[in-house]
């Protein structure tokens, strides 16, 4: 998943390494997240996981 430019690959791997954190403290299943990575890049997984976790929260 690298690319050209090395600050999208320093965003990716803090988007990978975020992603892991939700699905880990969150008990998000894994197989969940790999659904959404088919459709949504990681980026708009990592907004949508983060809204979905804020909901459950309030």
């Amino acid at each position: 998943m690298a690319t050209s430019d090395p600050r999208d690959d320093s965003a990716l791997q803090y988007a990978l390494e975020e992603l892991e954190h939700m699905v880990v403290d969150n008990g998000l299943a894994r197989s969940e997240i790999m659904a959404l990575l088919e459709v949504m890049n990681i980026y708009e997984v990592l907004d949508y996981l983060d809204a979905k976790i804020a909901n459950r929260l309030q």
